[in-house]
């Protein structure tokens, strides 16, 4: 996937504030968190690398939180792609906790 990487500035704040309030509502009701994930995913699909990849990361958390864990690393590792071929230092560790955190939680580290 090849897409801008200067995103239209009304669909980077739609897209954060859509994961801003599925991370606020995670503890809360976990399936509209997941919902709103996907709704961020949409949006960012044709419009920027990196906002795409926090997206697909924050799905993958919240999966990891439901123990969906193929699916968390999955979306984790198409994360890392994107986040690292932008140098995103943060997404790269937002990922690799992702990874981690399934791999402690399912005792296979």
């Amino acid at each position: 996937m090849e897409i801008s990487n200067s995103p239209t500035p009304s669909i980077t704040q739609k897209v954060e504030d859509i994961l801003s309030k599925a991370y606020l509502v995670r503890t809360n009701d976990l399936p509209q968190s997941i919902k709103l994930a996907n709704e961020a995913i949409s949006l960012a699909k044709d419009e920027d690398e990196n906002l795409y990849a926090k997206a697909i990361n924050a799905l993958a958390f919240f999966y990891m939180i439901r123990c969906r864990y193929e699916e968390s690393i999955e979306l984790s590792n198409e994360a890392l792609v994107y986040f690292t071929k932008h140098k995103n230092q943060i997404g790269i560790a937002n990922a690799k906790f992702n990874i981690a955190s399934i791999y402690y939680k399912s005792n296979r580290f």
